[in-house]
């Protein structure tokens, strides 16, 4: 399957929180280096920029495999969460 993911940095790309079940997930743009990735308090993971494009892929197949119209939406403010 191949699909085509419209993408803009209008209105992401800088700050993004994710409420869930088990608490929260906090991603944070660090220049030049990549994002900081907190799951809830105390916990991170660092991700160097060049491994962004595979966490992205990985995020828009699983949502494909899941029956979920990745571009829907594509230029909307983020509303799962808050993003910035």
């Amino acid at each position: 399957m191949t699909r085509v993911a419209y993408v803009t940095t209008k209105n992401t790309g800088g700050i993004l929180d994710i409420n869930g079940p088990e608490g929260q997930i906090q991603m944070r743009r660090v220049d030049p280096h990549g994002v900081v990735i907190q799951f809830g308090p105390g916990v991170q993971l660092s991700m160097h920029k060049d491994l962004l494009p595979l966490l992205g892929r990985y995020a828009f197949a699983a949502a494909l495999l899941l029956g979920v119209d990745i571009n829907k939406g594509w230029d909307d403010d983020e509303s799962f969460g808050s993003a910035s």
